[in-house]
Order: structure tokens, then sequence, then C-alpha cells
């Protein structure tokens, strides 16, 4: 079942950082979002997931986030989770109030892994395979991302195929994804 999300999103300088990063991964051969058409697909760090969500807990999400939005955060070194598949990602420094706010929409949304340490990262491969994940290390850290600023959440709404964008620039407005 797919999930909803809220995602913080990077203004447009962070933006264009990841991006690069996902077309240098891609450039040298391997999985990167940046192939991914869809106007949704965007650099982001979720702050929370679960399999309904409600309008009214979106805007509560939003109204908690926005007043410590924009907020400069630093980009960690290039790590990996491990699950199902290899996740090679940038973990994300937040500051604590930030941390705290999010604990709590993670537990008011029941996200499943809201008793959980929150791992605020940028996802740059989802399904890396072993065997690729030197040389993805390699590209990433040519030109490490360092800082960049956390601008805006949006709420995806897989039901609807929408994205809202709950606070940052253009908040209010809703995309359609077919």
């Amino acid at each position: 079942m797919a999930r909803h999300s809220l995602d913080l999103t990077l203004d447009p300088v962070g933006d264009a950082v990841v991006r690069g990063c996902w077309q240098r991964l891609h450039a040298a051969g391997l999985a990167s979002p940046h192939g991914h058409a869809s106007t949704s697909n965007r650099p982001h760090v979720t702050l929370a997931a679960a399999a309904k969500m409600s309008a009214d807990l979106a805007a509560q999400a939003g109204s908690a986030v926005e007043p410590l939005l924009p907020v400069p955060v630093e980009l960690g070194e290039p790590a990996t989770f491990a699950g199902r598949a290899l996740v090679l990602h940038l973990p994300v420094v937040v500051p604590d109030e930030l941390r705290t706010v999010v604990d709590g929409v993670r537990r008011a949304a029941q996200d499943p892994r809201a008793d959980e340490p929150w791992a605020p990262h940028v996802t740059l491969v989802a399904r890396l395979a072993l065997k690729d994940l030197q040389r993805a290390l390699a590209v990433v850290e040519e030109e490490p991302p360092g800082a960049v600023v956390l601008a805006g959440l949006t709420w995806w709404d897989p039901q609807a195929r929408t994205v809202t964008r709950l606070v940052g620039p253009d908040a209010g407005r809703v995309e359609h994804h077919p």
C-alpha cells in the first residue's frame, strides 16, 4: 500500500545541489532519481509517512513546522541503510527544535516508525546493488554537498495522487500527478 508522506523540501540552491548528485550518479551508470520524470520527484527529507493521513493532520503539521523554516542544515557524509535494498543517502543534521516538532508530528500521524529515532536524510539511490556501492560513494564524494536550507513542507497523498505545498513558496498549491 502506498504511504502518505510529509516531506521537508529544500530551497532552490539545495535542490540543485542534490539534483547534481543524482545527475552525476546517473552519468556514472548508477541508479538514481535523476531519470524519474514526475514533478513529484524532488529532493526532500521525509518527516512522517503513514498509511492514512487527513488534510487536517497535514495542515496541523504545516502549522507546527512553519515557524522553524527556513532552516540551514548540514548534509553529512554519504551513508547507507540496509533492508530489502541498499539505500545510499546523505544524513541531515537538524536543530533540536525541529527534531522535537517532528517527533510530535510522527506520533500524531501514526507513523509506524514513530517509536524509533527519526533519521533525517536525503535519498541519493533507493536500490543500490552492493557491487556498486564503492563506485557510488566515489561519485558523491567528488563534490560533497555540504550545507543546504530546508525551506518548505509538502504532503503526498497517494490516493488522490496529489502533492500539496503546506509551507514555503507556493504554499496552498496542489499538484496533480496522473
